[in-house]
C-alpha cells in the first residue's frame, strides 16, 4: 500500500510538472500573439506603399525626389521583414502578393535618381496602385486569422489549466492519503514499541512512559514475578514457558483491569500501576486477587501446574518514578525471601536490609582472606548401626560487624555477585585438610554451585587438593542440587564425569523437590541421592509421604544408588526412613553441626566404643 501510494504519489508530481510546462508554453505563445506584432508589421506595409504612392503623385508636382526615397527605403525595409518573417496570420500561399509588391518596389530604383521622370513615376504609381487591395486584404487576414490562433489556444490553455487544477487536486488526495499512512505507520510503530511482543501488554518503555505521565500524582507501583520460573523454563522448555507467561498475563489483566497500565517489565516480571487518591487500596486489592488467581492450575500440554507468584509494593506521591519503582522492586525481593503474606508493602527498613545485603556482597570479596569463614560439620550415620559414616561440611562466616552470618544469607549472595568460585574453592581444600586429619575412613561432603561446576578449572582444583593432602578420593564426595545441573546441564554432565573419573563420590541433594529429579538419574552419573528433609520431617502419620520415601528407596536401590535421609530429628522418624529402606541419616537426632574439635573427639569416641 505504502509503495503504491508514493508510486501514484510521485507519478501526479510528474505530470503536474509537465502540465505547467505545457501551460508556460501557452501563456508565452499567447503573450507574443497578442502583442500583434508581426500582423502590425503587415499593416504598415499596407500603410507604407499608400505613403509612397502620395509621396509619388506630390513629387511629380514639386520634382521633390527625397520624400520619394524615404518612403521608398521604409517600405523596401518593411517588406523585407514581412519577407524574412511571415505575420502570424499569413499563409504561404498568400506570400505571392509581397513578392510581387517587392518586385514592384526594387524596379523602382532608378526613380531614386533625379530629376523626377513623370512618365516613369506615373507608370511605378499604376503598378503600385494594383498591390493595394491585395496588400490591405493580407493585413486585415493576419487580424483576423491571429485573433483566431488566440482564441484557439486560450481554449487549449484551458484545457490545460483543467487537467492541471484536477492533477493537483489529485496529488494532494493521493500525499494526504500517504501522510495519513505514514501516520498510521507512526502510530503502529509506536505501539510496537510500547507493546511486549508475547503478551500483548505493554513493556518496560511503556510502564516508564506511564510513570512520567502520572507525576505528582499519588500512585502505587506492584512488581510481580512468577516463582521458580527459572527452573520451569529450562525444565519444560521455553516454548512452555512463553504459555505459562501468556496465561499469566492474561489473568493479570482480567485481575487487574481497573490499573491505569499493566506491563512485562523482564523475563517474567509484571508491573501495575494504581493511580488516584485511593491507589494503595486498588494495588492491595489487586495482590489479593491476583494470589487467589493463581491457585488455578495451568494447563499445559494436559499437564496441570500451579504457578507461584511473589508481589512487592510502593506507594506515594511520584516525584520521581524511578525512586518509587526501586522501592517496590526492593519489597518483591523481600517478598521473595520472607514469603510471608499475600504480598510485601515497602517500608524503609527494607532499603538498611538492602544496604546491609550491599555491604556482605563487598566484604564477601575479602572474607577468605581475612580467615572469618570456617567449616563445620554435621554427622551423616549409618541407620542400621549408627556409625558415623562421613560429614557434611557446612560454611559458616563469623563477619566482624554483624557477627554470625547465615549461609541463608549470604550463599545467594556469593552466587549472584560470583565470589561463591573464590570460597568454594576454599571450601574444597580446606575440606580436603581436614578430612586427612580424620582417623579412619570417614567422607567428607562438599556442596558445589552452578557457578563452580560451570568453572573449567574445577576438576584440575579437586585433584590437585587430593594430591596436595593425600586423600584418597573416594571420601570426597560432590553434592549438587536439581537446580544446579538445570542451570547448565552439558556444562555440568562433562564436570560430574571428570569429577567421578576422579573417584570422587556424586550425590544429588534435595532429591524430590524439582521438577525433573528422576530424569537426572540416568542422564547424571550419581552414586548417592539425598531425600529431602520436607520429606522427612512432615506428619509421619501421613501415608503419602511415606509411599513416596518408600518408592524413592526402591528406585535407588533398583539403581544401585546409596541413600541418605536428611532433616531427621526425632527417633520416629528414623524408625519411619530405616523401615524405608534408607542407608544413611543425617539430622539433629545424631548430632548437630561441629566445630573440628567436637569432631575428632565424636571419632575417637566411636573407635573406643
Amino acid at each position: 500500500m505504502r509503495l503504491v501510494l508514493t508510486a501514484v504519489t510521485a507519478g501526479l508530481a510528474m505530470l503536474a510538472v509537465s502540465f505547467s510546462l505545457l501551460a508556460f508554453r501557452y501563456q508565452n505563445r499567447l503573450i507574443e500573439t497578442s502583442r500583434y506584432n508581426s500582423t502590425f508589421d503587415m499593416t504598415q506595409v499596407s500603410a507604407e506603399l499608400l505613403r509612397l504612392i502620395v509621396a509619388l503623385y506630390d513629387g511629380v508636382g514639386n520634382n521633390d525626389i527625397d520624400q520619394i526615397a524615404l518612403r521608398y527605403n521604409i517600405l523596401q525595409s518593411r517588406i523585407k521583414v514581412m519577407v524574412s518573417t511571415p505575420p502570424l496570420g499569413v499563409m504561404p500561399s498568400d506570400m505571392i502578393v509581397l513578392q510581387k509588391l517587392e518586385q514592384d518596389v526594387r524596379g523602382m530604383q532608378t526613380l531614386m535618381v533625379p530629376p523626377v521622370n513623370r512618365q516613369s513615376t506615373l507608370n511605378a504609381i499604376n503598378a503600385l496602385k494594383t498591390s493595394v487591395s491585395p496588400t490591405q486584404r493580407l493585413a486585415a487576414l493576419a487580424h483576423s486569422r491571429a485573433g483566431d490562433r488566440v482564441m484557439s489556444m486560450q481554449s487549449d490553455l484551458k484545457l490545460v489549466s483543467a487537467g492541471l487544477y484536477l492533477i493537483l487536486l489529485a496529488l494532494v488526495l493521493f500525499g494526504a492519503l500517504l501522510i495519513v499512512f505514514a501516520f498510521r505507520q507512526i502510530g503502529h510503530l509506536d505501539k510496537a514499541i510500547s507493546t511486549d511482543t508475547l503478551t500483548g501488554i505493554g513493556n518496560r518503555l511503556s510502564f516508564h512512559e506511564a510513570l512520567l505521565r502520572s507525576a505528582h500524582m499519588e500512585c502505587a507501583i506492584v512488581i510481580l514475578d512468577i516463582n521458580q520460573f527459572k527452573v520451569l523454563n529450562d525444565t519444560l522448555g521455553h516454548d512452555r514457558g512463553d504459555r505459562v507467561l501468556v496465561i499469566v498475563s492474561k489473568r493479570l489483566r482480567d485481575v487487574a483491569s481497573s490499573a491505569d497500565h499493566i506491563a512485562r517489565i523482564g523475563g517474567d516480571e509484571f508491573a501495575v500501576l494504581y493511580t488516584g487518591a485511593n491507589a494503595l487500596v486498588r494495588a492491595a486489592s489487586y495482590c489479593k486477587a491476583m494470589k487467589a488467581a493463581m491457585l488455578e492450575p495451568v494447563l499445559i500440554d494436559a499437564q496441570n501446574m500451579t504457578i507461584g507468584v511473589a508481589l512487592g509494593c510502593s506507594s506515594g506521591v511520584l516525584t520521581n518514578s524511578s525512586t518509587l519503582f526501586k522501592d517496590a522492586d526492593i519489597a518483591l525481593q523481600h517478598d521473595k525471601c520472607k514469603r510471608q503474606g499475600v504480598f510485601t508493602l515497602f517500608h524503609p527498613d527494607m532499603k538498611l536490609d538492602l544496604m546491609r545485603s550491599q555491604r556482605l556482597e563487598q566484604d564477601l570479596q575479602v572474607a577468605v582472606e581475612r580467615q572469618e569463614m570456617y567449616l563445620m560439620f554435621q554427622p551423616i550415620i549409618d541407620l542400621e548401626t549408627s556409625r558415623t559414616m562421613g560429614f557434611e561440611a557446612l560454611l559458616r562466616w563469623n563477619h566482624p560487624e554483624f557477627g554470625l552470618v547465615s549461609p541463608a544469607e549470604f550463599i545467594p549472595l556469593a552466587e549472584g555477585s560470583g565470589h561463591i568460585r573464590t570460597i568454594g574453592e576454599w571450601v574444597i581444600a580446606e575440606a580436603c585438610r581436614q578430612a586427612k586429619l580424620w582417623p579412619g575412613d570417614a567422607f567428607v561432603a562438599v556442596n558445589v554451585s552452578a557457578k563452580q561446576l560451570a568453572d573449567p578449572g574445577l576438576v584440575a582444583h579437586v585433584r590437585e587438593c587430593l594430591e596436595v593432602n593425600g586423600l584418597d578420593a573416594k571420601r570426597l564426595e560432590i553434592e549438587i542440587t536439581e537446580t544446579t545441573l538445570i542451570e547448565n546441564d552439558t556444562a555440568a554432565l562433562s564436570v560430574l564425569r571428570d569429577l567421578r573419573a576422579l573417584g570422587c563420590v556424586i550425590s544429588l541433594d534435595d532429591f524430590g523437590t524439582g521438577y525433573a529429579s528422576l530424569s537426572y538419574l540416568h542422564r547424571f552419573p550419581f552414586d548417592k541421592i539425598k531425600i529431602d528433609q520436607s520429606f522427612v520431617q512432615s506428619d509421619n502419620e501421613s501415608h503419602d509421604n511415606i509411599a513416596i520415601i518408600e518408592t524413592i528407596c526402591t528406585l535407588a536401590n533398583r539403581l544401585g544408588l546409596q541413600i541418605v535421609a536428611e532433616g531427621i530429628e526425632l527417633e520416629q522418624q528414623r524408625h519411619v526412613v530405616r523401615e524405608a529402606g534408607c542407608d544413611l541419616g543425617q539430622g539433629y537426632l545424631f548430632d548437630r553441626p561441629l566445630k573440628p574439635e567436637a569432631l575428632m573427639a565424636r571419632l575417637k569416641g566411636e573407635v573406643l566404643a
